[in-house]
């Protein structure tokens, strides 16, 4: 049986209304594209994962295949650590593939090299760094470097201020500024995103964030591109409304930058009080362009605990302990919250720490540690990135 729904041409309200509903049938659905493609993706990221806890590399690798040519290969975190199972596997083809891939996504050399001198001897290794070398460059040359400089500014304008209070021991003589500061970062941060989309991997290159060292060198110059700044100036306006940058003077000559790119101001913002900025961060998470470690990282700084960066609660009474965490009552609603979002459970972050331990070779106590600096990329892909 067919059924015809018929409107008069003439009947302007039943016209409209037809048009309003098709509208919100519209975005409602888009809406749930979004979420299915978010809790979906990470599902099967959990599948590719307890695969490992189980220690079936081969179904693993399947599960990250799944989600990379369902999804388009969102994340470069993933891929790394997707790599490494090709690698323990010794599936040349497919470690290949994803290696070529990482290249052509621009990490860098250095990574690249890590990756590639761990599971590949050196008479088969050359021509593959060779490729590698040339798709890094052709990455670095594709990039919107004017969108790229954009969210970089607001990083820059972020740090600038807090190293101007911090060389005078004055943070608290400019909170004020600082607050309209942040006002005015998380305006434009909004305006940018809704005129030219997010500042996702493919676009502006691998986030990071943009730490300004003053006197001696980083010590990150190797894990990072480092830009020197000698032309910015810092200064507060007669008005007393912001601080500003102007392209002349100078801050010292041994100011640097770890330049990468991303948007890590965000980190000080107290995103809550910007619904319009945390509606837009939720739907990147929705829609595969934020990662959901970062959005629960900056809510950490602000009190809502996710038992994940070195702001959380749980963390800082524990000193990044799970052993201890899991076995918290609090440890209940903070797995509630990472689920929301497409989160491991504690309780499955240790098993799979455990289980990546006994490939890499990694010690409990020197990666959950409140001064961790372990640098292993397979732990880092899994625990530590949080930046976009």
């Amino acid at each position: 049986m067919k059924i015809v729904l018929s409107v008069q041409k003439n009947d302007y309200y039943s016209n409209s209304f037809w048009r309003i509903k098709s509208i919100i049938t519209i975005v409602f659905v888009l809406i749930v594209n979004n979420c299915n493609a978010r809790e979906d993706y990470y599902n099967i990221l959990r599948e590719a994962e307890q695969c490992i806890i189980d220690n079936n590399l081969d179904s693993s690798l399947y599960y990250y295949d799944k989600a990379f040519l369902t999804y388009n290969y969102p994340f470069v975190r993933d891929i790394v650590s997707a790599v490494h199972i090709a690698g323990y596997l010794n599936n040349t083809v497919v470690f290949e593939k994803y290696i070529i891939l990482l290249a052509k996504k621009g990490v860098s050399m250095y990574d690249i090299k890590l990756i590639i001198g761990k599971f590949i001897s050196n008479d088969k290794a050359d021509s593959l760094l060779a490729k590698c070398n040339n798709l890094v460059k052709h990455f670095d040359n594709s990039i919107d470097e004017q969108l790229s400089r954009m969210f970089k500014v607001l990083d820059i304008n972020n740090q600038l201020y807090v190293i101007y209070g911090k060389r005078r021991n004055e943070l608290h003589k400019i909170k004020n500024h600082i607050e309209i500061l942040d006002s005015t970062l998380a305006s434009r941060y909004i305006r940018y995103v809704r005129e030219y989309g997010y500042p996702t991997e493919h676009r502006v290159g691998l986030g990071s964030l943009v730490i300004i060292k003053i006197g001696k060198k980083t010590q990150f110059k190797k894990y990072a591109d480092v830009e020197e700044v000698n032309n910015i100036e810092i200064s507060i306006p007669k008005n007393k409304s912001i601080l500003c940058l102007t392209p002349n003077g100078n801050v010292t000559k041994s100011v640097q930058l770890l330049s990468r790119r991303g948007n890590g101001f965000l980190w000080h913002l107290d995103i809550k009080k910007y619904k319009e900025l945390d509606n837009i961060l939720t739907k990147g998470i929705d829609s595969l362009c934020v990662y959901p470690e970062f959005y629960a990282s900056c809510l950490e700084r602000h009190g809502v605990d996710y038992a994940l960066a070195w702001q959380s609660e749980l963390n800082q009474k524990y000193k990044f302990d799970l052993k201890k965490i899991v076995h918290d009552p609090k440890v209940m609603d903070v797995n509630k919250r990472r689920a929301k979002i497409g989160l491991r459970s504690v309780e499955m972050d240790i098993k799979l720490f455990n289980a990546i331990a006994k490939l890499e070779n990694l010690k409990y106590k020197k990666c959950f540690s409140r001064k961790s600096k372990v640098r292993n990329l397979l732990f880092r892909s899994l625990f530590i990135s949080k930046i976009p």
